[in-house]
């Protein structure tokens, strides 16, 4: 009785639920045929000793038992590593606040956040682009590129949100807000352009340029979709930090007059006058410059070689 459990249990490891069923119906029919012939046949039936009565059933106990413990014990690894690739997944998808609360139930995850800086860039002229590479190189490009920039975020603690062809859209102040939210973005945006400069110089593909924009403001951050999960972020503050961008010019950084108001301290900043901004009316606009000499100076060149 003890081994043929051992038949339903193989075959649910190899064959799956539905085939296994079948197994596991006979061997409960064969255990209540087993216990009703059960009977001495003659009243003069060798007797076994006692010891080798002992003997049998602890070696089939334990025999079957190490058997199904090792089947239950590999079955638990693949799930425990099933789990770490899903969180690892997940890790990747979505921001490591977003997947503990997933993981905790929590649905549906929206936050208003009050403060924080959108980056978004953008490749110049980058449908002529992809039509002069080969899809391979175009995708070689790209990756090389986005794959600095992601470092390059998570360097300074900023979240990416997403990609979107060629532009990439970040944030500064996510997920509870923070003080230098929006220098954090400039610097952002001043190492992405220095990294498109050295891709320049090491790819030996035709050189390209980009342009970015910034605006801080409030946004509201979601995760949206069900089969494939999405972090988003709405409002304002995006579509502005986009019209920044599109409004700006080649291998520059324009940022709009409340990142002014943050970063001019530190930053030499130059006036563009006003943009008109869709759904908004003009705008002040202005590009970086340089580090100011200040005191801050030291901190954030530092913190630039570092990342």
């Amino acid at each position: 009785m003890l081994w043929a459990i051992l038949a339903p249990v193989g075959a649910l490891m190899f064959h799956g639920i539905r085939e296994s069923t079948g197994w596991f119906v006979a061997y409960l029919t064969l255990l209540v045929f087993s216990a009703v012939v059960d009977v001495p046949l003659t009243s003069t039936a060798a007797q076994i000793p006692e010891p080798a009565i002992a003997a049998f059933f602890a070696a089939n106990v334990i025999m079957v038992s190490t058997i199904l413990f090792l089947v239950l014990r590999h079955f638990v690894s693949e799930t425990e590593t099933a789990k770490k690739q899903s969180d690892v997944l997940l890790t990747h998808m979505l921001p490591t606040w977003i997947t503990e609360r997933l993981k905790e139930g929590e649905s549906p995850i929206a936050d208003r956040v009050e403060m924080v800086s959108v980056v978004f860039a953008d490749i110049v002229d980058f449908t002529p682009l992809s039509e002069s590479l080969e899809p391979e190189d175009l995708v070689e490009l790209l990756n090389s590129l986005y794959a600095a920039f992601d470092g390059i975020a998570d360097s300074l603690q900023l979240e990416k949100i997403r990609t979107v062809g060629d532009s990439y859209i970040a944030v500064a102040g996510l997920p509870d807000g923070r003080s230098d939210h929006a220098l954090a973005a400039v610097q952002m945006a001043s190492l992405m352009r220095d990294r498109v400069h050295m891709n320049n110089k090491e790819s030996g593909w035709q050189p390209i340029e980009m342009r970015f924009g910034i605006h801080s403001g409030p946004v509201v951050a979601a995760v949206i979709g069900t089969q494939k999960l999405n972090y988003e972020v709405w409002g304002d503050t995006v579509n502005i930090a986009s019209r920044m961008e599109s409004s700006g010019f080649p291998d520059k950084i324009q940022v709009s007059d409340v990142v002014y108001q943050q970063v001019k301290d530190t930053y030499e900043l130059t006036h563009c006058g006003l943009a008109e901004i869709k759904g908004k009316g003009p705008m002040n606009t202005y590009i970086l410059g340089e580090i100011r000499q200040t005191t801050n100076q030291t901190t954030l060149r530092n913190r630039t070689q570092r990342t």
